[in-house]
């Protein structure tokens, strides 16, 4: 029975991590990156005012400006909330019909991790890979140094950054690589270059 018991738990993770996955990647691809969306807007700018070398250019434009101070670098609290809500929904799913009960703090703790874990991740890279400091735009970022420590570093955030960096580069139909923090979703829906 204690081996039920774990693999229940086991199994939990890997279903809030590739809802978080699968998450990240439809908040990238069919949000982020449609124009008819406000926030989809602002992320093609930033797309189009990044060179191949990922510094941000032309950015005394009007266009540019209209993006906001944060220069769609970050994930911001509302949309951190948005992205939660479904998260703890589908958690919230798993624990009404998954035939095995685990406790409920853990139910709530895994995906407050992997939330966090993820805005950190995002809100730290994501500037970094455009020379700029996830720190000069929220406090919900890893400090420069250590972003730059972990960038150089850590194999998987290399992996990360490369990750990303090929998101910005490849252009029309060849455009994958949507997960930022959270890889898996692209290999799924073989999107990733």
């Amino acid at each position: 029975m204690k081996q039920i018991t774990i693999i229940s738990y086991l199994v939990y993770i890997m279903y809030i991590y590739f809802i978080g996955s699968n998450l990240e990647y439809i908040f990238h691809r069919f949000l982020m990156h449609n124009e008819e969306m406000p926030y989809g807007k602002f992320h093609v700018t930033h797309h189009k005012h990044t060179d191949n070398d990922m510094y941000l250019i032309n950015t005394d434009s009007k266009e540019y400006k209209d993006i906001g101070v944060e220069e769609n670098l970050i994930i911001d609290m509302r949309e951190t909330l948005i992205i939660s809500t479904f998260v703890y929904f589908f958690a919230y799913i798993f624990y009404t019909f998954f035939p095995i009960k685990i406790n409920i703090y853990f139910i709530i703790l895994v995906p407050l991790i992997f939330i966090i874990y993820s805005m950190i991740m995002w809100n730290s890279i994501h500037p970094y890979i455009h020379y700029k400091c996830g720190k000069d735009y929220t406090f919900i970022s890893l400090p420069c140094d250590f972003t730059k420590y972990i960038a150089k570093n850590s194999d998987f955030v290399k992996w990360l950054l490369d990750n990303h960096k090929k998101h910005h580069i490849y252009k029309g139909d060849e455009k994958g690589n949507y997960n930022i923090t959270l890889p898996g979703a692209d290999f799924l829906y073989n999107t990733y270059n």
